[in-house]
């Protein structure tokens, strides 16, 4: 059974009309499928949870009547030991949307183990369908996926940070809100992360989206923060590197990002290196450049020729640590759910089974 989800608002409508290009598709495979619209992208979370941890569920109660049989047969002893309990179906999700209507079904599943999932792109920037090969063409996708050859394991990230807030009493004593989320393309700190929370605000991003010139509100936003944008001091722990513990720490910081895929931000390339199969996370921080030069570095990041350069670092590891000495905004793969002065990132190997 195909779960499929839908957000109809992606790419200012383009969501529903696609659609109904991909379910003639789905019709003739025969296939079983439901269909569920969510008209926010917030909402695909809640449609995947509650997919997910009704499987869970059931899967539960399956397997301890599997069990009850097992022990109820005369020759239980050998039974237990020789017979392994029948292989459960997983879950299959299927979601239609951009990259954040996939982060945000990443962040409703209840157990990773029980699910594969599939991926429709029809977003504005398509980041992760550019770099996981995914075609544009709607009917090719769908052909792909219930095709059923293309399935592969892809790392996974989460990150953990305490949330920032502003203590009104400075004798008080505040517990840490911690907080974990789990991200596909990236997750960073700081300019990326602030252009992101700036422009989905914008009041120009819908009317850009309707004309197809989305990608231009992150320019624009982007340019504006290379100019304003305060910068950081980071305190970095790198683990599961080429050393086993890397510490550092840098000055005069604009940003520091986690890649698992290479393309974040409509195409960007800030670790061009980066690879979803290799167990690892691609550190990218930008630090002690100028606003001049900063802005003819920034145009090399789409084809990656900014790495070398001075005053960026590119490093390797299973878990990066930062710690800034000012609030800064977190993403994951442009989601900014938070700001922030301690993030944690961590790779998970394998740990996404994938159906394109």
């Amino acid at each position: 059974m195909y779960h499929i989800i839908i957000n109809p608002a992606s790419r200012s409508g383009e969501g529903k009309r696609l659609w109904a290009q991909a379910e003639p598709l789905f019709k003739e495979s025969g296939q079983p499928y439901e269909v569920y619209f969510s008209e926010e992208e917030e909402g695909v979370r809640g449609v995947v949870r509650e997919l997910t941890e009704a499987e869970v569920a059931r899967r539960s109660e399956e397997t301890l009547q599997s069990t009850r049989e097992v022990l109820e047969r005369p020759d239980r002893f050998w039974a237990v030991l020789e017979d392994p309990l029948p292989e459960q179906n997983k879950t299959d999700l299927i979601i239609m949307g951009g990259d954040g209507s996939l982060n945000e079904a990443l962040n409703g599943v209840a157990d990773f183990s029980n699910v594969r999932i599939g991926f429709i792109p029809v977003g504005s920037a398509n980041d992760f369908a550019k770099d996981a090969g995914i075609s544009k063409d709607v009917g090719q996708t769908v052909r792909t996926i219930l095709d059923g050859d293309h399935r592969r394991r892809l790392d996974l990230g989460r990150v953990s940070w305490e949330s920032f807030r502003e203590d009104e009493d400075e004798d008080s004593v505040l517990m840490p809100d911690v907080q974990n989320r789990y991200f596909l393309i990236s997750s960073g700190v700081g300019f990326d992360a602030q252009v992101c929370y700036d422009a989905d605000r914008s009041r120009w991003k819908k009317l850009l989206n309707k004309i197809r010139l989305g990608k231009l509100i992150y320019i624009v936003t982007a340019i504006r923060l290379i100019l304003t944008a305060r910068r950081a001091t980071l305190d970095i722990e790198v683990k599961g590197g080429d050393e086993p513990v890397l510490n550092m720490e840098l000055e005069d910081c604009l940003f520091g990002v986690c890649m698992n895929h290479r393309f974040e931000g409509g195409g960007f390339q800030f670790a061009p290196e980066a690879d979803p199969t290799d167990g690892k996370l691609d550190l990218c921080v930008a630090s002690g450049i100028s606003r001049p030069r900063f802005f003819m570095l920034f145009p090399k990041a789409y084809s990656g020729g900014h790495a070398g350069a001075r005053g960026v670092h590119i490093l390797q590891g299973r878990s990066v640590r930062f710690h800034s000495d000012i609030p800064m905004y977190v993403h994951t793969d442009g989601e900014v759910p938070d700001r922030t002065r301690e993030a944690v990132m961590t790779v998970l190997p394998g740990a996404l089974e994938f159906l394109n």
